[in-house]
């Protein structure tokens, strides 16, 4: 069963996985590509270890977001494998990969949000896709607004928010059902330095109370915004570096 995320939990996560079939991403030899474009990722190798921070940059177009939607199971690769949390959920009954993607929270590059529902809809729109349901789950949703710091914007509708705002909106619809991994791709793009200073902040908070992150940025390295014990991943030319191993 997947756990629920509420107030209380949000000071309380447990530290990272202690066995390796835990470990939240595993890819071997993934390969993908499509006519034109054969070799968009290249027999890529990569061991994420439960609790990490991890940086994936590359110039634009290098692939980074096709390898987040490989990562998360949304993209099947044309070779290799690609487990999650131990485990390929296409060789797994539907209710159970449906439950393993529910450990996964994606911030989308494009932030697509409903824009005629209102900040609290586009929440539980998230759990109505992920086969929940949004009744009685009042108490979550007041949680994940409180964490990011919206609260008072509930009933604004969506369609209305500034960018920064929406990417709060997109991290606390990402929350939702209470992952293990948060996958998010390129959250500080286009912000000022005060809202991308407020948005790593809130991803490194989720990390230190024992969520994996990994976040992507376009350019040679994540610059100013690493810290000691952060992991570097860079992707070009369809091959990752500084792919295997702990941080």
């Amino acid at each position: 069963m997947t756990r629920t995320i509420a107030a209380s939990d949000l000071s309380g996560r447990t530290a990272a996985p202690a066995r390796s079939d835990q470990w939240p991403v595993r890819l071997k030899g993934v390969t993908f590509g499509h006519a034109g474009h054969p070799d968009l990722l290249r027999g890529i190798d990569l061991t994420v270890t439960g609790g990490s921070f991890n940086f994936l940059t590359g110039r634009s177009g290098a692939g980074k977001t096709l390898l987040l939607m490989v990562v998360a199971g949304l993209v099947r690769p044309d070779a290799g494998q690609a487990q999650l949390f131990g485990s390929d959920p296409e060789r797994l009954p539907r209710s159970e990969a449906r439950a393993l993607r529910r450990r996964i929270g994606l911030i989308a590059q494009d932030d697509p949000l409903v824009g005629h529902l209102s900040v609290a809809d586009n929440l539980a729109v998230t759990l109505r896709v992920t086969g929940q349901s949004p009744d009685g789950r009042e108490a979550d949703l007041e949680a994940m607004l409180a964490f990011v710091g919206l609260t008072s914007e509930a009933g604004r509708r969506a369609d209305t928010l500034s960018r920064a705002e929406r990417r709060l909106v997109a991290l606390a619809r990402a929350m939702m059902t209470g992952p293990d991994l948060i996958l998010a791709d390129e959250p500080l793009a286009g912000l000022d330095a005060a809202s991308a200073k407020r948005m790593l902040g809130l991803l490194r908070t989720l990390n230190r109370q024992g969520t994996t992150v990994i976040l992507t940025r376009d350019g040679d390295g994540p610059g100013s915004e690493a810290r000691k014990g952060d992991r570097r991943l860079h992707l070009e030319a369809g091959r990752l570096t500084g792919g295997e191993g702990a941080s």
